[in-house]
């Protein structure tokens, strides 16, 4: 990743991937840049835990204690992602 200052070349702030105004502007990218990975680490834990224990469930694992018709597993497929999207806009 290229990271320019804005008072820079023009050249540099073309080629770099992130162009800040000083340098305190790459402390604040680099804390963002670990929010988004934990969040990214976060929605993955979700998904795999959620989907370890439905999809069994969904594909009628269970069947003769837990059935759910098609319908029924359909929605809480999808709801995995609808899960993971609301949990990317929760603020840390």
């Amino acid at each position: 990743m290229g990271i320019a200052l804005a008072g820079g070349t023009d050249i540099a702030k073309y080629a770099g991937d992130v162009v800040v105004m000083n340098l305190r502007g790459v402390e604040l990218l680099l804390r963002e840049s670990r929010i988004a990975t934990r969040k990214v680490k976060e929605n993955l834990a979700w998904a795999f835990g959620y989907n370890s224990v439905l999809v069994p469930v969904a594909a009628g694992l269970l069947y003769p204690a837990v059935y759910l018709s098609p319908q029924y597993a359909a929605l809480a497929m999808s709801m995995s992602s609808v899960i993971v999207s609301l949990w990317s806009t929760v603020p840390l």
